[in-house]
């Protein structure tokens, strides 16, 4: 029985358990880069974006930073998303923007809630739950996603003005084209079509307090006269979506990446000259070498189209010193591994590798590598296994 008790405590006994992989939102890059938006447009509403798990950042992580800065909205795409925010805090209002199954609206929970509706079906099951409930009115003004047809607009209002649990808080639309360098016809397009449709709403006597149709890209180029609110995703995490020739980029030239990616090498391997690694043997060794494998892979994120050629950069830490080496992936990335030649550098199983840098001028930053490989930072991002510890610093 006394072995037994012991065993009991030793296996009850917490100690943090230690990862070989996790991501670093810095929370300091983050509010920096929320307030850059707000003080370019200070009489603007700044809604930030946390959909896909805050952008691979980690929602719930991200979300407690921002509630410091008390946002009017978080805005998120599905339902699920929201009531990650609800265990967090129960009373910071979400914006949900995404289609929900008109089943599910008899059931889902209301309070602080706002959803985006995007037909008539939507409304219909929202008034049927009786208690006051406020809706955002999406209108496709050109992206030909969501929202409804701007012809169509009094046939809403008269259906929503039908019903007094229904609060018309806001009305949006998404720009197509706001970060093409060359051409601002279509957004123009756009956003007369939002404006003239805007005004027939307030014309119907309701009053709008949110109003929004620009992006990170489209906060650049806001044009409208009736917005006063912008839906802040890509730019929030530190990321100028606008190409380095659009004349609005140098706008966005201040945002600080948010986001790394480390892992940690747990093997050290002697290659003989001749010596091949990993599928396919793409890489093999031009002389005597050593490699090292740390275990992240394309599941956890790491993009499999830059086996082979990518730099990551390898910490080698002392009891007395640091250095920092960026040294080269070998051979193909690997569903949970990736293996780096490290030559003659000195490395030890443990070292700590940085796999995606917030450093903006580092070979393997996100923006650098969207330039160098044609990488798309969003599906990069996002791609970023939600299984992978976020470490807020």
């Amino acid at each position: 029985m006394l072995l037994f008790n012991i065993w009991q405590k030793l296996i009850n006994f917490k100690k943090p358990y230690r990862v070989l992989n996790w991501v670093k939102p810095s929370s300091n890059n983050l509010v920096h880069n929320y307030n850059l938006f707000q003080n370019q447009k200070p009489d603007f509403n700044i809604l930030p974006v946390l959909k896909s798990n805050a952008y691979g950042h980690g929602l719930q992580d991200i979300a407690k930073i921002l509630l410091k800065l008390k946002p009017k909205y978080l805005v998120v795409d599905g339902y699920f998303e929201a009531l990650k925010i609800r265990k967090i805090d129960q009373n910071q209002p979400v914006l949900i923007m995404g289609s929900i199954a008109l089943e599910n609206y008899l059931f889902l929970k209301t309070k602080n809630f706002t959803f985006v509706v995007h037909d008539l079906e939507s409304i219909s099951a929202l008034r049927a739950r009786k208690e006051k409930i406020k809706i955002h009115l999406e209108l496709n003004t050109g992206m030909n996603r969501h929202g409804i047809d701007p012809d169509e607009i009094e046939k809403y209002l008269k259906y929503i003005k039908m019903y007094s649990n229904l609060n018309l808080e806001g009305v949006m639309s998404h720009l197509a084209d706001a970060d093409n360098p060359n051409d601002q016809g279509y957004n123009q397009h756009q956003t007369k079509l939002f404006d003239e449709t805007v005004n027939k709403i307030i014309s119907f006597g309701f009053d709008l307090k949110y109003i929004h149709l620009a992006q990170s890209a489209g906060s650049q180029k806001i044009l409208s006269k009736f917005a006063n609110s912008i839906r802040l995703g890509l730019g929030l995490y530190g990321i100028n979506p606008l190409d380095s020739d659009d004349v609005c980029s140098s706008n966005l030239q201040d945002l600080k990446p948010v986001l790394s990616l480390h892992s940690t090498i747990t093997k050290i391997i002697e290659l003989k000259k001749g010596e091949k690694v990993s599928y396919n043997g793409i890489f093999q060794a031009k002389e005597d070498t050593r490699v090292a494998v740390v275990p992240l892979g394309y599941y956890e994120g790491f993009d499999r189209i830059l086996s082979n050629q990518v730099q990551v950069k390898h910490i080698n830490e002392t009891e007395n010193s640091q250095k920092i080496n960026f040294v080269k992936v070998a051979g193909r990335i690997c569903m949970n591994h990736a293996i780096i030649e490290l030559g003659g550098l000195p490395a030890k199983c443990g070292d700590e590798v940085i796999i995606y840098s917030n450093q903006r001028r580092d070979a393997n930053s996100l923006q650098n590598l969207w330039k160098t490989y044609q990488l798309f930072p969003y599906s990069t991002l996002v791609h970023i296994n939600e299984n992978i510890r976020r470490v807020t610093i």
